[in-house]
């Protein structure tokens, strides 16, 4: 066999491709010959970066996903300095009599409010204080009409007092002005069916504990949850009643649920992955070995590709999690395909170092390719102010970058040691081929036209192709949590998670909360914010001026009779006289369960908070763009501008930023792709034809989602990209090989075999999610699956059949062994063995 230079191969390549493999080959033979060398420094180099990635931290907090710029990001930075928490931890009390709920409720709450992770308890609404001191929230003209009514009864009774007729009393009436007055406190936020958070039947009683800061921070929600759990624990709700049970709900026991639903999937699917492609490699080399072989430089990449996350961020965000399943599948590729084109070489007779230079040379060229396109793909993620993406895109750009790398030094060099120190375990089994390629061969032309009429026939579902833009679908997990918090928004009539509006002033709150209310009833149906409350909205105006009308209204109720009143108008009476009675109040006044909704976090500065709940869904994209453009601007009579702050403000940005930055990052991949392509592989033709297919996967990939009942989502279209990585990779690798001479039906044999290899551990390592509890993750899974199974029929199938169709590679001379070009001078003889 040959071990010369292919000049011929080189001027077919041009001089870049040529280059590349004429370095890629010397790197992989210098780690060959020095293997322990190379094995120390890439094991050293693991361990720093094993050492590094254990800083890492996953942070959830979709608020540092965008620059600090953004007036979004502002006001989350404003809200967690001064107003702590946004939503609750909900305890739904349930079981035993309704008293033994409400005394349990009432016994619970002192004791949850005296946890640092605490701001305060709502468990009973105060509606005897807003009782006593009603007249303060009536207009001056219904007091005054008021006072008319009732001196008008009693000039009746005086008159009535000096001559008795027959005829009827003039009524109390009040109830016009009670009904126009419940309806005000209604919309101010006040209104409940009963003194506690109780539902339509009484039977379950919901107690909302208000954390000290905001759900984002994940560690900070589970140390909240554990605290409340304590005191549960402490409390013993069965000593109330035998049947007495508490859930918790709300949003932060969501979040804890959430992410441990999340770690439970993960280690689940990570372990299946493993096991299955672990059995895969074993059966598809034929030896153990192999399994080390392909797992050991792939452990290596990782370490190395999360040390740079450690050194670089710190922390992974809810995208960047997922880097280590990408760069597994990305990265076992290369090692099927530069592990398989060694051990074919060495089947064929070539020594050792020969064939490494040839493996390493041929087939790192165009792992190279591959890697540098996916690289190119993941690096345009980076041109966008969404942190996510940026993050993503760099750290999978660089993995994918090192993962190789460690291919093309830990694999020579651990073949060095094996050929060296233990050649018994060096020598390869026969190899396996794919099969039915003689039959597809021959049948090129019925498959090629069979395939392209499947994906016309696919194409037709592109137009029925969607997005599913509702956040829930990703994170509605089946547990007690989640379907808990609906039925506590049924309870209390609105949503538990407000936007705040900060105002300088109690004037400024009124105004702010006028504000948005005329706004909201201008909009109509398109509306978002169906309450608004403030502090401002319980201290009713001028109550100095109201205090003379409320003395002459007390001193005529106090000449009324009510021996001549029915019962009803008699209760009436007795309740007006208690008003009538009130002193004005002020904040310091209002019972500690309001006072605290609206005071700031213990240590800030003061501040006045307008809440406004939305009635649309905080998950469904569409309506948090269209909350976002509603209170974004809030303008004041005064000319000044107010904005509301919360999560869905930031999620609008997001979505704004990636709507923006999308049509320029997908037209910049494209471009970025084909060029590496043709650097890389040397030939416009070749560029074309590996970029071709795969592009044609992720379209109909998409076209067959309506198929199976699947949908695009926002986490599930990473996968994307990773499905452009895989598909021009394994193509390339089948065209490099037919490119350089090489019988099509040789290549379509071993080569395709290690193509459904690689495909296939990427099915299992992808695809595993599929059976995820989290829907998420199991959407992640399905688009896997289905890609990557389009991805193995175009590129085992469909280009194969089309370059046996191309007359151009038809013509090319097939170069089965170098002993038909006499021109070589002959190399060593293969090393056996042994020897």
């Amino acid at each position: 066999m040959s071990a010369a230079p292919d000049h011929d191969g080189d001027a077919r390549l041009g001089s870049v491709p040529a280059a590349i493999r004429a370095v890629l080959a010397r790197v992989a033979v210098a780690a060959f010959r020095h293997a322990a060398l190379a094995i120390v420094l890439v094991a050293l180099a693991a361990a720093l970066g094993t050492w590094s990635a254990g800083r890492l931290k996953l942070d959830p907090d979709i608020t540092q996903l965008l620059p600090p710029s953004y007036p979004s990001v502002q006001g989350i930075e404003a809200l967690r300095a001064r107003f702590g928490g946004v939503g609750y931890v909900v305890l739904l009390v349930e079981g035993g009599d309704q008293a033994a709920r409400r005394r349990f409720a009432d016994e619970i709450a002192p004791r949850l409010e005296k946890l640092e992770t605490v701001q305060y308890v709502d468990h009973r609404f105060p509606a005897e204080f807003f009782e006593d001191r009603g007249l303060y929230f009536a207009d001056p003209a219904d007091l005054t009409a008021l006072r008319d009514r009732l001196a008008a009864r009693q000039r009746w009774e005086i008159e009535r007092s000096y001559i008795d007729l027959d005829d009827e009393p003039p009524p109390v009436e009040v109830a016009d002005l009670e009904a126009k007055y419940r309806k005000r406190l209604e919309d101010n936020g006040g209104a409940r069916r009963g003194p506690y958070h109780e539902d339509e039947t009484g039977s379950t009683l919901a107690i909302l504990v208000r954390p000290t800061r905001l759900a984002s921070d994940l560690t900070f929600a589970k140390q909240v949850v554990a605290d409340v759990e304590r005191v549960l624990r402490e409390a013993e709700p069965t000593a109330y009643a035998p049947d007495l049970r508490v859930e918790l709900t709300g949003r932060y026991p969501k979040r804890v649920d959430l992410q441990a639903v999340l770690g439970s999937d993960l280690a689940l699917t990570s372990a299946l992955a493993l096991g299955l492609v672990v059995a895969y490699l074993a059966f598809h080399f034929r030896r153990l070995l192999a399994i080390g072989l392909v797992l050991a430089p792939l452990y290596a990449g990782l370490a190395l590709a999360y040390g740079a996350a450690g050194a670089l961020f710190g922390t992974l965000n809810i995208l960047t999690a997922f880097i280590g399943a990408i760069l597994v599948g990305i990265g076992m590729d290369h090692g099927v395909h530069l592990l398989g084109r060694y051990e074919e070489e060495r089947r064929a007779g070539v020594a050792e170092e020969e064939a490494i230079r040839r493996a390493f040379g041929e087939a790192g060229r165009v792992s190279l390719a591959a890697a540098l396109t996916t690289a190119a793909a993941f690096c345009c993620l980076t041109w966008t102010d969404f942190r996510a993406f940026r993050e993503f895109g760099l750290l999978a750009a660089l993995g994918t970058l090192l993962v190789l790398l460690a291919y093309l030094t830990l694999l020579p060099a651990l073949l060095g040691v094996l050929a060296r120190h233990a050649p018994r375990l060096s020598p390869v089994r026969a190899g396996v081929a794919l099969p039915g390629v003689r039959f597809m061969h021959r049948a090129a032309p019925a498959l090629f036209g069979g395939l392209l009429v499947a994906c016309a026939l696919a194409l037709t579902q592109l137009p029925h192709a969607r997005f599913d833009a509702d956040f829930s679908h990703l994170d509605d997990a089946d547990l007690p949590s989640f379907r808990r918090d609906r039925e506590v928004n049924a309870l209390l009539g609105r949503s538990q998670t407000p936007l705040v509006v900060l105002a300088r002033s109690e004037v400024e709150a009124r105004d702010v909360s006028a504000a948005v209310r005329a706004r909201m009833t201008a909009l109509g149906p398109d509306a978002t914010i169906g309450l608004t409350a403030t502090r401002a909205d319980l201290l009713p105006a001028g109550q100095e001026a109201k205090r003379p009308l409320l003395r002459e209204i007390a001193k005529i109720t106090s000449r009324i009779r009510p021996e001549s009143l029915d019962e009803e108008t008699r209760g009436r009476l007795e309740r007006l006289r208690r008003m009538a009675a009130a002193e004005p109040f002020g904040p310091a006044d209002l019972p500690p369960a309001l006072r605290h909704t609206f005071e700031p976090k213990p240590g800030a500065d003061p501040v006045h908070f307008v809440l406004l709940y939305p009635t649309v869904s905080m998950a469904d994209a569409a309506a948090i763009k269209r909350l976002a453009a509603q209170l974004r601007r809030i303008d004041l009579p005064g000319g000044e501008v107010r904005a509301a702050a919360g999560e869905p403000m930031v999620l609008a940005d997001m979505l704004e930023t990636i709507e923006r930055d999308a049509p320029r990052i997908l037209v910049t991949t494209g471009v970025l792709v084909f060029l590496v392509l043709y650097f890389t592989l040397g030939r416009l033709r070749l560029a074309l034809l590996a970029l071709g297919p795969a592009l044609l996967c992720l379209v109909v990939t998409i076209a067959l989602l309506p198929v199976f009942g699947a949908e695009l989502n926002y986490l599930n279209m990473i996968v994307l990209p990773i499905l452009l990585g895989i598909g021009v990779d394994d193509g390339a690798h089948l065209l490099a090989r037919v490119d350089a001479g090489e019988s099509l039906e040789k290549v379509w044999q071993h080569t395709g075999w290690d193509v459904a290899g690689a495909i296939l551990t990427d099915g299992f390592g992808f695809g595993v999610l599929a059976l995820a509890t989290h829907p998420g993750l199991a959407s992640v899974g399905k688009l896997s699956l289905l890609g990557l199974g389009v991805n193995l029929v175009a590129c085992v199938v469909l280009l194969p059949a089309l370059l046996a169709l191309l007359p151009s590679w038809k013509a090319l001379p097939r170069v089965a062994d170098a002993a038909e070009r006499p021109s070589e001078p002959s190399a060593a003889p293969p090393r056996q063995a042994g020897s």
